[in-house]
């Protein structure tokens, strides 16, 4: 992000390499899941860095919707297809989320939605704040 520009270049890579941030904690809280449900004792001690592994994707998806905020930095669009892969991302990872993590989460939802012009963002995360 160069702010003497006076139109910014590569906002849809800056997007997506945060949505890939987002897939990348996702498959490692997918692994995650499986060693929580493996009963290997080869496997067993890896069960205790689970928490870090969340923590991980967490800060990814904080990260990820802050993103989503900077409505001087990306394009309309750019800003669309980030919050498509965060829309997933949450959708997937709901059901672990404690109430203190949705609490974020809402937090910095609605700060997207009152910084945005977007319906379809407003929308998606208006669904998603009723969802969590």
């Amino acid at each position: 992000f160069n702010v003497l520009l006076k139109e910014q270049y590569y906002t849809t890579e800056l997007a997506l390499i945060n949505i890939f941030g987002l897939d990348v904690a996702q498959n490692m809280i997918d692994i995650g899941h499986k060693i929580n449900k493996s009963e290997e004792s080869d496997v067993v001690a890896m069960k205790s860095g689970f928490a870090s592994i969340q923590s991980l994707y967490l800060d990814a998806l904080y990260n990820a919707l802050d993103e989503n905020m900077e409505i001087t930095k990306y394009k309309p669009d750019d800003l669309e297809i980030l919050c498509d892969g965060i829309y997933l991302s949450v959708q997937k990872n709901i059901d672990w989320f404690d109430e203190s993590t949705k609490e974020k989460i809402k937090e910095k939802m609605n700060l997207v939605i009152e910084k945005t012009s977007s319906k379809k963002i407003k929308n998606k995360y208006t669904n998603l704040l009723g969802i969590l």
